[in-house]
């Protein structure tokens, strides 16, 4: 049968009803493991949808001698709606099993899943559309385990924003259906936050690089979607749009070159039906307020198209120039203008990752910080969550300026501007921005530790990411929690290297306990296999405290071993993974100081039996191997392995005499071998 739909637009009837019964078939074949995403602007359209594929699926539904056959061993479709405020897909779907009782046991029949809601978080903070974005990663263990189906449906801007954050998520789709319809009443997609990250030490020792966030784009408060007629094409790859104009200071119109969309996005609906809609308007000699309105809602619409190479140079640099048209006609210190700044300062920061330059990255950068200062200084009724955005904004690019030259002022500038963004939004507005302002407050104070007045710093450090916990709960955000422990962590260690060594070091110990608690290493390896390091570190500065107490020595010792060798295993296992993910630390000197580790144990083991010396003597010489395969073009590093080679011959040579010795020696590799032996 064909179902029966009720359109708003006649254009649009037989391509959606043609589209809906190739949705609908692929349903009813029943696939394992099966991945739909529908995609639909109208919210209106998408319920009727939605409703009519639940009743036609239904194994329930026009049940009787016309019946289809086969039709009464169809699965059902539930419909399960995304919480707003924490919207995890596949939290949906186990919370649904669970209600239902099908988590205890093998199911009979697993039903298809539709979820629906995804429009509603334009809505929401840059912070929780992450969450919903991170669901998606682990949708394909959820098919895997439960052998179900799965249709999401997701409106067009979402579509581009899933393509290139989730590119897994993506690639996994078994089918795409796209309805035609005349977009909701809605406010254009706010992007999720772009992270910016954090600096480390050479040997990965720093927050993480999830530690700094850009929150680009705000929710604009009063731009509805207009509908706007088809925008007539000037040539086969670009669009021209009529000239707009300015208002000058003196209240002059100055007429502006005409804007040509680019060939990326001409053939875009939504931004030709905007073209159009701004060429009708300067014909009609339009005010400049409507100008500047209409441009920001096409600087919205472009800006969710940015994408990496040359081409997203390009549409930046023209949606860029649409912002700079947008604020000229918006009234000066109002919300929308200092949205509209606010875009523009991050599409600034996003064009000067594209430079290779650091001259030329810095000049982009220095463009944006002038931009969030300009809304903040002629801002009069923003919204006080829009200053709490900006101002936090303005903290991360001070932070990556800091890596460009003069750390110390641009990172206390960091620290001011982000105390100005807790000001703006505490803690009682809105806990996920409280606590990543907290979180990035805490980064930067770390970072301010190793440039200057380190006790200072990192006491304020701790005091920030302290209050960040305070506002993460585990359970709903346990990556987020992990984290923040971790950095807490590195905070507490830093510390240590200053004051009271043994009580910071324990609170160090404790914090990355906690964090491996969720950061697991079938959750996530590469945070696991960095965790793993830090305590490993922690665990051997710990020993190097106990030299009066042996047995705790001993015990520090065997743990920093066991850390050091629990971080190579998540490394390998990080590495694994499609697409492989990097350690955020040098895996090589990992190695190096489980080799250390090793032979430390091997002397501080009482020498009867010598089974358990010898055993660690080994694992320390294939370590020291390992690392040599990742040092062997670095000659200062070469150096630092040879030095710690020369200890562990001699240990040999100590513990199992020339025998053992000369086994040590035949398996160092020439060029280790021509720096050991000079030494010996």
């Amino acid at each position: 049968m064909i179902a029966a739909i009720s359109l708003n637009s006649q254009t649009f009837l037989g391509h959606n009803r043609a589209v809906y019964q190739e949705l609908r078939a692929a349903l009813q074949l029943q696939l394992r493991r099966q991945l739909l995403i529908a995609v639909c602007d109208d919210r209106g359209l998408q319920r009727q949808l939605a409703q009519q594929l639940e009743a036609d699926l239904s194994p329930y539904f026009a049940t009787g001698p016309r019946q289809p056959q086969g039709r009464g061993n169809l699965s059902p479709l539930v419909t399960l709606r995304l919480d707003s405020r924490h919207p995890d897909l596949v939290r949906e779907v186990l919370l649904w099993l669970k209600q239902q009782r099908r988590l205890g046991g093998h199911p009979g029949m697993i039903p298809a899943f539709q979820i629906v809601g995804v429009e509603t978080l334009t809505q929401q903070s840059p912070t929780v559309q992450n969450r919903f974005l991170a669901s998606l990663i682990r949708v394909d263990a959820l098919l895997t385990q439960l052998d179900c189906r799965l249709l999401v449906w997701v409106p067009r801007p979402w579509l581009g924003k899933i393509q290139q954050v989730v590119p897994g998520f993506w690639q996994s789709r078994n089918g795409l259906y796209e309805f035609e319809g005349e977009p909701t009443n809605a406010n254009p997609l706010p992007s999720p936050d772009s992270v910016l990250p954090e600096a480390f030490t050479p040997t990965g020792w720093g927050p993480d690089s999830d530690a700094a966030v850009i929150q680009a784009w705000p929710l604009p408060q009063d731009h509805p979607w207009v509908p706007l007629p088809w925008a007539e094409r000037s040539g086969e790859d670009e669009l021209e749009v009529l000239p707009t104009a300015s208002v000058g200071s003196d209240g002059s119109a100055a007429a502006k070159s005409a804007l040509t969309l680019p060939a990326p996005l001409a053939s875009h609906e939504g931004i030709c039906h905007l073209g159009s809609y701004i060429q009708r308007l300067h014909q009609q000699q339009a005010g400049p307020l409507t100008l500047g309105r209409a441009h920001l809602a096409l600087g919205q619409l472009c800006r969710d198209h940015i994408g990496p190479g040359a081409e997203g140079g390009t549409v930046l640099d023209f949606t860029l120039e649409v912002y700079r048209r947008a604020v000229d006609g918006l009234l000066e210190g109002e919300n929308d203008w200092c949205d509209a700044l606010n875009d523009m300062a991050s599409l600034y920061w996003m064009r000067a990752q594209l430079e290779t330059q650091p001259e030329a990255m810095e000049s982009w950068l220095q463009r944006s910080v002038a931009t969030y200062q300009r809304a903040i200084e002629g801002q009069t009724s923003a919204a006080p969550a829009t200053l709490g955005r900006i101002y936090s904004n303005l903290g991360s690019v001070y932070g990556l300026l800091a890596n460009l030259g003069d750390p110390k002022t641009h990172l206390e500038r960091a620290v001011d501007a982000y105390t100005q963004s807790l000001h703006y939004t505490p803690a009682t507005v809105d806990t996920l921005d409280y606590a990543n302002s907290q979180n990035s407050l805490g980064a930067i104070h770390w970072r301010l530790s190793q440039l200057d007045r380190p006790q200072y710093h990192l006491h304020r450090a701790i005091v920030a990411y302290q209050e960040a916990l305070r506002y993460r709960v585990p359970q709903a955000e346990p990556q987020e929690y992990a984290m923040l422990q971790n950095n807490l962590g590195i905070a507490f260690w830093s510390l240590a290297q200053h004051e009271h060594p043994i009580p910071w070091l324990e609170q160090a110990i404790d914090a990355y306990q906690t964090a491996l608690v969720y950061r697991t290493l079938a959750t996530t390896p590469a945070g696991c296999a960095a965790t793993q390091n830090n305590l490993g570190t922690a665990y051997w500065d710990l020993a190097q405290q106990q030299t009066q107490q042996p047995d705790e020595r001993l015990l520090s010792l065997r743990q920093a071993v066991d850390a050091y060798e629990a971080a190579l295993d998540a490394v390998d296992q990080a590495l694994q993974q499609s697409p492989p993910v990097a350690p955020g630390f040098d895996v090589w000197a990992t190695c190096h100081s489980a080799g250390i580790v090793h032979d430390q144990l091997a002397l501080a083991l009482p020498t009867d039996p010598p089974a358990q010396r010898e055993h660690h003597l080994n694992a320390a010489l294939n370590h020291y191997l390992t690392a040599y395969q990742g040092w062997r073009d670095q000659p200062e590093q070469l150096d630092v392995l040879a030095e710690a080679l020369v200890y562990s011959v001699r240990l040999h040579f100590e513990v199992l005499g020339l025998a053992g010795q000369q086994i040590v020696l035949s398996k160092l590799p020439p060029e280790l071998l021509g720096r050991v032996l000079p030494q010996m």
